[in-house]
């Protein structure tokens, strides 16, 4: 079965309401104009009746219809006396007996007629007293004429405005939808083409919905282009980092297998092996946790914690790493810290900010950490003098698997490049933000601020 367009939906319910609205319309004026026919017909009956009343008189005694018209304009006029007799007038072919009624609108059917028939009692001049009753007769035939006429002119007027209703309405639709059609073609060749960066770009001066759904949908693609990249992005440097220390597994593995009777340079290769096996598992937890960022399963427990004496204990922990480079660590710490958050996720983002710092730093540097209150929030800095980020950089630092391609990288300090993306989205979820200010060769600042109560919506 063979689908309906929603043009043509459109143009059949508007054209079903138009024929609707005509078949009201007409009816109305059918019964409208037949009531107002047949009330101006009354009133010509009663004027003639009067009228006819007026020239009735006497003169010397004697009866005078020399001025009364028996036929006028339409209406036949007939004068009785108040027994009833016929003393003047006209009266139609086979009219009926009918009663006298002063004054009152009365209808008469015939085989061949409808009459109205107004009756008027009066008193003529000079009559000496004596009524007499002038009867007024006319032919409803004629209104209902007028009524025919209008049916036939509704009749013949109605498919023309049907034709034209469903025609225009047709037109109105199709032109309307010309944005919709734009859309599903750009759509259309989006998918079959897979070229994200197509746009809709709908262009006119009217801001109606339909441009609001372009717009949407222009939105829609940017933001499915942007996670597309990413993804793709993520994909290439996650088989990169992996690709490298298996590379070197495999390397050493063999190495080893050709120095069984060297022990020094077996140990040396299964050390080197373990270094990358830990490596590996550290880049695979991380990627782990990032999914379950991704996909919002990974939760947290948020209780109180003592900041202090956490910032306290990461510090201390961190401080043999750092004296392997003979770089001094200063605290300033305001003791009595508590937050409500997730111990595990500010244990990380201390390690991974501290440990930046002493793994860029340089040798018989310095790392500053301070942490203190500021109003509703707890503010964190780690601040290092070492080799510092490139303006242009500052903002990629915060995408996975970024690495400057400078010294930053090098050698065995290369990192996962996962840090700080896991550190500003552990940040975020706790409702806090994090800048960074760095000059190349001057050193890195990282701020960070927590709410003291993070909101009930944040904590979810």
């Amino acid at each position: 079965m063979k689908t309906v367009s929603i043009k043509m939906k459109v143009t059949l319910w508007y054209t079903g309401l138009f024929i609707i609205l005509l078949v009201v319309l007409f009816a109305v004026v059918y019964i409208t104009t037949g009531k107002v026919v047949r009330i101006n017909l009354e009133k010509h009956l009663e004027a003639e009746v009067y009228e006819s009343a007026r020239d009735v008189g006497f003169q010397r005694g004697s009866f005078d219809l020399e001025n009364v018209n028996p036929f006028d304009h339409g209406v036949r006029i007939s004068v009785y006396n108040d027994n009833g007799v016929l003393v003047g007038g006209t009266v139609p072919k086979n009219f009926p007996h009918l009663n006298f009624r002063d004054q009152v609108i009365q209808s008469v059917k015939t085989e061949q007629q409808d009459w109205a028939v107004f009756d008027f009692h009066f008193l003529p001049q000079g009559s000496n007293h004596q009524y007499y009753w002038v009867r007024g007769v006319i032919s409803r035939s004629d209104s209902g004429e007028i009524g025919r006429q209008v049916l036939v002119s509704c009749a013949l007027f109605f498919p023309v405005l049907a034709l034209v209703a469903g025609f225009g309405g047709y037109w109105i639709t199709k032109k309307s939808f010309q944005p919709v059609v734009k859309i599903n073609e750009a759509a259309a060749k989006i998918s079959n083409g897979g070229d994200l960066s197509r746009r809709i770009e709908l262009k006119g001066d009217v801001k109606d919905e339909i441009y609001e759904l372009a717009q949407t949908f222009d939105n829609m693609f940017k933001r499915l282009e942007s996670s597309f990249d990413k993804e793709r992005q993520f994909t290439s440097d996650a088989s990169h980092e992996l690709r490298t220390p298996i590379s070197v597994i495999i390397a050493e593995a063999e190495y080893g297998l050709s120095q069984q009777k060297k022990p020094a340079k077996l140990v040396s290769s299964m050390q080197n092996i373990l270094q990358q096996g830990k490596k590996m598992s550290q880049l695979i937890a991380n990627l782990l946790l990032l999914s379950r960022v991704d996909n919002a399963k990974e939760r947290m427990l948020f209780e109180k914690v003592d900041f202090s004496e956490l910032t306290k204990f990461v510090q201390e922990e961190m401080r043999l790493e750092a004296e392997k480079k003979s770089i001094e660590i200063e605290t300033f710490i305001e003791p009595d810290l508590f937050i409500k958050a997730d111990q595990t996720s500010l244990m990380r983002i201390l390690i991974n900010l501290i440990s930046n710092a002493i793994k860029y730093g340089k040798v018989n540097g310095w790392i500053k950490i301070s942490v203190y209150k500021q109003e509703r929030y707890v503010v964190g800095s780690i601040e290092d003098n070492g080799i510092g980020i490139a303006m242009e950089n500052l903002p990629k630092i915060w995408n996975r698997f970024y690495q400057v391609n400078t010294a930053r990288s090098a050698g065995d300090e290369h990192g996962t490049g996962l840090g700080l993306a896991m550190v500003k989205w552990m940040i975020e979820y706790h409702g806090g933000t994090i800048a960074v200010d760095s000059n190349l060769g001057r050193g890195s600042t990282f701020v960070f601020r927590l709410p003291i109560e993070p909101e009930p919506c944040v904590k979810q």
